[in-house]
């Protein structure tokens, strides 16, 4: 009979025993040490309770709150995106490709283990398309957040941005992105709901524009405004290698505004198409010393030149162009005296600022007795 307690006094030792182990071990029922669900932060896990506001632009600071953040900064990473259904199981992903997030989409301007609190960094450096699109039941928009190892992601829904693409020039369309000078008519590649009534201005100048819009891909919208910069719109300058980079802003109804930085020559391009003569000869008895030339171009510059030079090729003659204001067109008056009957050559001159001669122009008059 003693024998037999003991037996059973070590059969339920043993039972106890293992009982005790099963429940403590944290790997009993799952053996990766993680939690399934993501909503046990002390397991590793992140999960997102809630993000404000709800519907948002991509200037707006964006408030997430949950669990599992790391309260140092510099190790949460935020990024937006879509979510993809693939084979029934849905992926994010910041790319509309599908393919992986690109790093510093946003800055996380405060964190702690259950809230982080960011802001875009650049909107025109983030996939347009994984943002504005039409079919949100199938490929939803969504925020992702990386941190101590882990990551998550939630639907959320992004109001449609504006980004400033590039500037082009009207008459090589395919080159999306130059220097644009001041006098000329550009066009702006604006991608967002940019209409008629939005406002774009220019460092701190709003200018005038014209907008054809159009949805290609029955995707994100695009607005191209044709803008005329006046020539004098940077200063005046006549120094053809100077540039400024300054902000261009796109404000939509609703006082919103997006910004981003271009870079402009500060000074107008000058051309010449034309230096005809008013009448077919002048002369030097009765057309009263002078000669009488129209010049054609394009915001013609004060530090312009014109030369007269003789069938020997010698110059007779140079004086200045006399225009202010960078005129498309003026008319200049050469004495006659000194001349002697014979065709002259007649070239509007600058002297570019690393001191070479440039020729803008060629034109001719006849001087008769």
């Amino acid at each position: 009979m003693k024998q037999t307690l003991t037996i059973l006094s070590f059969i339920m030792l043993t039972f106890f025993a293992c009982k005790k182990d099963s429940g403590s071990s944290p790997t009993a029922n799952n053996p990766t040490g993680t939690n399934p669900t993501g909503t046990n932060p002390t397991s590793g896990g992140i999960t997102i309770t809630s993000v404000s506001p709800t519907n948002f632009y991509a200037d707006d600071a964006l408030t997430i709150t949950g669990t599992g953040f790391n309260p140092d900064k510099t190790k949460d990473t935020v990024y937006f995106g879509s979510i993809y259904d693939s084979n029934g199981t849905k992926k994010f992903s910041a790319n509309s490709d599908g393919s992986k997030p690109n790093a510093g989409f946003t800055n996380i301007i405060s964190a702690s283990a259950t809230q982080l609190v960011v802001k875009v960094v650049d909107s025109s450096e983030m996939d347009y398309d994984a943002f504005y699109n039409p079919d949100d039941n199938k490929y939803p928009q969504g925020v992702q957040v990386n941190a101590n190892g882990k990551s998550t992601f939630v639907p959320i829904k992004l109001l449609p941005l504006v980004q400033l693409h590039g500037i082009s020039d009207p008459q090589k369309p395919i080159q999306t992105v130059y220097y644009a000078y001041p006098g000329d008519t550009i066009q702006m590649l604006c991608l967002g709901p940019v209409d008629k009534s939005s406002s774009i201005t220019i460092g701190s100048k709003q200018l005038t524009y014209s907008l054809t819009t159009q949805t290609p891909y029955a995707f994100f919208p695009e607005a191209t405004a044709t803008i005329f910069i006046p020539p004098a719109f940077f200063g005046g300058s006549n120094i053809d290698t100077a540039t400024i980079t300054t902000p261009v802003t796109v404000t939509i109804p609703g006082g919103r505004s997006f910004t981003s930085k271009f870079t402009f020559w500060t000074s107008p391009r000058m051309t010449i198409q034309s230096i005809k003569s008013l009448q077919p000869s002048y002369s030097l008895a009765t057309n009263g010393g002078e000669v009488i030339l129209h010049v054609k171009g394009h915001c013609l510059k004060s530090d312009s030149y014109v030369s007269i030079t003789g069938q020997n090729g010698h110059i007779n003659l140079q004086q200045p162009l006399g225009v202010s204001g960078f005129p498309d067109e003026t008319d200049i008056k050469i004495g006659t005296g000194g001349l002697s009957t014979g065709t002259y050559g007649v070239v509007v001159q600058r002297k570019t600022y690393d001191g070479k001669v440039t020729n803008y122009g060629i034109g001719s008059f006849t001087l008769i007795p």
